[in-house]
């Protein structure tokens, strides 16, 4: 199964790719907050837990979508752009 690859530029690769874990790594904080305090704030809404479990669940796998995507971008994700020898 061949995922999604992104060429980057040799320029901004490193800093791209730390900045993308760096957000995995606030989004998979902002997750274990939630589990814990078992309320979600969305919009302005809070979302408990015990109050609307559905609601809950799907903002909490929403968020870890969003961190899943972040962490393979940030590691595999990515690669070097090759320059071509004519300069292309």
């Amino acid at each position: 199964m061949k995922l999604v690859q992104v060429e980057i530029p040799k320029l901004v690769y490193w800093p791209l790719k730390v900045l993308l874990c760096i957000g995995a790594a606030y989004s998979l904080y902002t997750i274990a907050i939630d589990i814990d305090n078992g309320t979600i704030t969305r919009r302005g809404i809070a979302y408990y837990l015990e109050a609307e479990p559905r609601t809950f669940y799907i903002n909490l796998v929403k968020r870890f979508v969003i961190f899943s995507v972040l962490i393979w971008f940030g590691t595999s994700g990515t690669r070097k752009k090759e320059v071509s020898s004519n300069g292309n």
